[in-house]
């Protein structure tokens, strides 16, 4: 009888690691979804990953809500869908005009995936940048999902994960800014953003417009800046490291944004011979220069009522009362840029 159960037991094992098995095979490893919106139905296009061949396959659907166009799916294919390792989810045009809240209730109430999972939009079809190819084969899921790090690589760029999106739908502000992905010529490519209230799209920032939102939110990890010079013409500088105290002066009339920022001289144009010597009005070039970028930003920001440095939460930390438009705040901005000095301003 033990002999019995000892070799039935090697047996058992095997069936359940053939069912297993046959359960992974079975399942259907989304990458990334896009959805555009067409005459009331949803378009949605699936990135899977073809685990046998070890490449990925786009696969097309629709349906009347998300979840039923998902679901849809299973007719083609006869797998279960997996989401866990989603990387991203791409909002077309036509789904972004029609305002984002129309998707999103599936991701909140029943989407298996995680909250880190990158958040776009694009100025054409989500379809079109799902299937954009390189040499012929699809461009990988990890790619665009890698595109997130542009924000703290140029500075230019903002990047927002589904869990941003949901919790600056829910601030005070109610705003959240997500980046545009485009295909150009093959290449995919993050240029601008849309800011976003209520999951319904206000209006556009350009690459300049979202460094200065950054740096106003001492957010800025690099980026550069170029300043026109007496002396030594245009000079670039590096600009990183920016920290921001917001003060509330004399509610609502007043709020100070102190911006501090670091910065490097990295080139002059042309080339000069000299010692730079007038570090000090390079240093209020830039200065200036940034408060005016950041002025224009948040004057256009504040006459669409858009809260987009969360100014709101600052006064509900504060216990102050929240009851007043955006567009009647009045900042105060102040900014200084502090250059670091590497010992090449000696021969620039």
């Amino acid at each position: 009888m033990k002999k019995a159960l000892f070799l039935l037991i090697p047996l058992l094992f095997l069936f359940t690691l053939t069912g297993c098995d046959s359960e992974i095979h079975d399942r259907m490893l989304i990458r990334g979804i896009g959805i555009d919106y067409e005459k009331g139905i949803f378009v949605v296009n699936v990135r899977v990953e073809d685990v046998l061949n070890k490449s990925e396959i786009n696969m097309k659907t629709k349906g009347e809500t998300v979840y039923d166009a998902l679901t849809n799916l299973s007719q083609q294919s006869g797998s279960r869908q997996m989401y866990a390792d989603s990387y991203f989810i791409i909002f077309g045009k036509s789904m972004a005009e029609e305002g984002i809240e129309k998707a999103m209730d599936f991701f909140v109430r029943y989407f298996k995936a995680l909250p880190t999972e990158q958040i776009f939009i694009t100025e054409g079809k989500a379809e079109e940048v799902l299937s954009a190819e390189n040499d012929g084969k699809l461009i990988p899921a990890s790619v665009i999902k890698d595109l997130k790090n542009s924000e703290k690589n140029s500075g230019r760029a903002v990047s927002v994960s589904l869990l941003e999106l949901l919790s600056g739908t829910m601030s005070p502000s109610k705003v959240t800014v997500i980046p545009i992905l485009n295909i150009d010529e093959n290449k995919l490519n993050l240029n601008g953003a849309v800011v976003f209230k209520n999951l319904k799209p206000l209006f556009y920032l350009d690459d300049k417009e979202i460094e200065s939102l950054l740096i106003a939110k001492g957010e800025i990890n690099t980026a550069s800046l170029v300043c026109d010079n007496d002396i030594y013409g245009k000079v670039s500088l590096e600009l990183n490291k920016s920290n921001v105290k917001t003060e509330i002066d004399k509610y609502p009339d007043e709020i100070t944004l102190d911006i501090e920022i670091t910065a490097f001289i990295t080139s002059v144009s042309p080339i000069s011979p000299e010692r730079i010597v007038g570090i000090e009005k390079i240093r209020k070039d830039a200065s200036e220069k940034i408060k005016e970028n950041i002025t224009k930003l948040i004057s256009k920001c504040y006459q669409n009522e858009c809260d987009v440095l969360g100014i709101k939460y600052k006064l509900y930390r504060a216990k102050l009362e929240e009851n007043i438009s955006e567009n009647e705040y009045n900042f105060n901005i102040k900014v200084k840029t502090n250059i670091e000095k590497t010992g090449q301003e000696e021969n620039p």
